[in-house]
């Protein structure tokens, strides 16, 4: 098994990446939201990105019962993907 610093190590590196996860779509939410349209996004690609994350968490939150800092940032992703659409 692990060290306990390789342990806390890891669910460091899990926080930092459930942050970076959550927030990577809130710059073109809000340029979306100034700019009152979404401009030259492509629809399919947001269309593909949420159904993606919301199968993502599906996954994560019902079949393999991961706690929610697991799942929850995706969740988050898609609602703010949702949103830009």
């Amino acid at each position: 098994p692990c060290s306990q610093a390789s342990l806390l190590y890891a669910q460091a590196l899990g926080w930092v990446g459930s942050a970076i996860a959550a927030c990577q779509f809130a710059p073109q939410l809000l340029a979306t939201w100034r700019q009152r349209g979404s401009g030259a996004l492509s629809y399919a690609t947001y269309l593909l990105q949420t159904a993606g994350s919301l199968l993502v968490v599906l996954n994560q939150a019902v079949f393999q019962q991961d706690s929610w800092p697991v799942w929850l940032p995706v969740l988050v992703s898609a609602a703010m993907q949702a949103c830009v659409l």
